[in-house]
């Protein structure tokens, strides 16, 4: 199978290893771009102030580790993921203690409610400047102190390289994975802007069922929809008769 990857490029590198292992061909053209944003630098002493850190995505863990070398790995406090993906970047930046979500922000505020009572300190919520949910809402619902901080912005790309242009016309990747729904939107808004209204040869997969209804609007061959919220459950979807 020939695939195109759109998520941002460090992700994208991880996931193209993957699939080439698996014997798929890769093509990496990233929709959106992370940008970091000014924030403020913390030191060990941080866990005075806060009781916890919450994390919606792999980008933020990331950007947080950036600005604030080891400052993770040394945190005793709790720290919280959505899902699995998060939970593993913040293995990478060097915590194990990790409290994970189920994969969305209701279901992670649930979470964080159960674990924090007793806990003393503000919430630390290091996040993208677009965020999908509203964590910061829900938490304060409850009662708690949460201090959002936006570390990185995911500025979205403005075209689509003639190249990528050219196959989609030709129908040369079999299938276009998305991880995001911004990444679905953004997708399909350059594509119309090329005058791309059909796709009959190429198969959209999707993350979710909420990315999956942003991929409407253009005629691809068929939409796949990953059981649950995992990578693997993504590839899952990537069959050989997956173009019919």
């Amino acid at each position: 199978m020939h695939i195109l990857l759109t998520r941002p490029e460090i992700s994208s590198k991880s996931t193209a290893a993957q699939l080439i292992e698996m014997g798929h061909s890769v093509e990496i053209y990233p929709l959106l771009e992370i940008v970091s944003l000014p924030s403020q630098k913390l030191d060990q002493t941080f866990e005075q102030t806060y009781g916890a850190i919450v994390f919606t995505s792999q980008n933020a863990v990331r950007e947080f580790e950036k600005n604030n070398p080891n400052v993770l790995s040394a945190f005793t406090g709790k720290v919280f993921a959505v899902g699995r993906r998060t939970t593993q970047a913040i293995f990478v930046a060097g915590n194990s203690n990790v409290i994970q979500g189920s994969g969305d922000v209701d279901g992670l505020a649930m979470v964080v409610a159960d674990n924090m009572v007793g806990v003393a300190g503000k919430i630390l919520f290091p996040r993208g400047k677009h965020v999908r949910g509203n964590l910061d809402a829900l938490l304060a619902q409850q009662g708690f102190d949460v201090v959002s901080e936006v570390i990185y912005e995911a500025k979205a790309a403005t075209e689509l390289p003639k190249s990528v242009v050219n196959d989609l016309k030709l129908g040369k990747f079999n299938c276009v994975l998305f991880y995001s729904a911004r990444t679905a939107t953004t997708f399909i808004e350059l594509a119309l802007a090329e005058k791309i209204k059909a796709l009959p040869q190429t198969s959209a997969v999707a993350l979710s069922e909420y990315i999956g209804r942003g991929l409407e609007g253009l005629g691809w061959n068929s939409v796949y929809v990953a059981e649950e919220k995992t990578e693997q459950a993504l590839f899952d979807c990537i069959k050989d008769d997956m173009v019919k």
